[in-house]
C-alpha cells in the first residue's frame, strides 16, 4: 500500500452513526395491529400504574413524551394514547432481521444495549453515498423488511 493511501485512510473522518431503535419496538407493535396505526401507542403498562414509558414512538414525541417520562405525566400530555405492554416475543425477529440489514452496510457493529447499535461507515462514502442518505436507505430497508408502514402512512 503506499504512502499516500495510508496517509488518506489516517486523516479519514470517522462515520460512525448512533441507530436509535426506541420508536422502533412500537412500530413493531403497530404493524401488525392496523388500528394501532397513525396512534400514539407507549410501550408502557397503565398509566396509573408507576413507572415511566418504555418506548415512545414519534406519534408521542410531537406530545412532549419520551423514554423515560413518567406514565402519569405522558397520560397527560397524550391523553388518547394507548398503552401496551408489548408483545416481547416479536422482538427477537424483528432484531436479528434489521441487524442482517446494518451488517449489508458495515461489519463494524457495535451494539449499545438492546436497542442502539453503533455502526462504523467509514471508508463506505464511496459506496453507500453520504451518510444521510446511507441512513434514509437502511430505514427504508428495515421498514420494509420488518413489515413497518412507512412514516406517511403511521402519522396523520
Amino acid at each position: 500500500m503506499s504512502c499516500s493511501v495510508l496517509q488518506h485512510m489516517c486523516h479519514r473522518k470517522p462515520r460512525v452513526p448512533h441507530v436509535d431503535l426506541g420508536a422502533f419496538f412500537v412500530s413493531v407493535e403497530q404493524a401488525p395491529r392496523l388500528h394501532l396505526r397513525a396512534k400514539a401507542v407507549m410501550g408502557a403498562p397503565d398509566p396509573s400504574s408507576p413507572g415511566v414509558v418504555a418506548r415512545a414512538p414519534y406519534e408521542t414525541r410531537a406530545c412532549g413524551v419520551h423514554a423515560g417520562t413518567p406514565l402519569r405525566r405522558a397520560h397527560l400530555l397524550s391523553p388518547n394514547a394507548t398503552f401496551t405492554n408489548g408483545s416481547l416475543p416479536r422482538y427477537p425477529d424483528a432484531l436479528a432481521r434489521f441487524a442482517a440489514i446494518l451488517s449489508d452496510f458495515t461489519p463494524q457493529l457495535e451494539p449499545l444495549g438492546m436497542d442502539e447499535p453503533h455502526l462504523d461507515l467509514t471508508g463506505f462514502e464511496s459506496i453507500y453515498g453520504a451518510i444521510f442518505q446511507t441512513a434514509l436507505r437502511i430505514k427504508r430497508r428495515g421498514s420494509s423488511a420488518c413489515s413497518i408502514p412507512p412514516p406517511s402512512a403511521r402519522t396523520a
